[in-house]
């Protein structure tokens, strides 16, 4: 995982389940925090979400989405395909939180 979110606030707005869920794995332990959403969110309920925490970046398969509310909100959309997400976990990071 690219050092540039270690320690940062992760949004993930995912429209598929299993990039997602991908996107779970490879940031825990990276990220400082992170927030799932799905797209079908209601629109005003994902700017209240945005307007209570500070996110640094949107991880999204479709930055188009939401893109302009993002950098409104000076959060970085980073599109999923920009990013390399492992298929598998790093072992280590995957060591900090218990998977149930």
């Amino acid at each position: 995982m690219d050092p540039i979110f270690s320690g940062k606030s992760i949004l993930l707005y995912f429209s598929d389940t299993a990039s997602l869920a991908k996107a779970l794995i490879a940031f825990d332990g990276v990220a400082k925090a992170i927030c799932p959403l799905s797209h079908e969110i209601r629109e005003g309920d994902l700017e209240h979400i945005l307007g209570l925490y500070s996110f640094d970046y949107a991880i999204t398969d479709n930055s188009e989405t939401k893109k302009s509310m993002f950098v409104e909100k000076g959060i970085m959309p980073v599109s999923l395909t920009d990013i390399g997400i492992k298929e598998k976990p790093n072992a280590e990071s995957s060591k900090l939180t218990k998977w149930l």
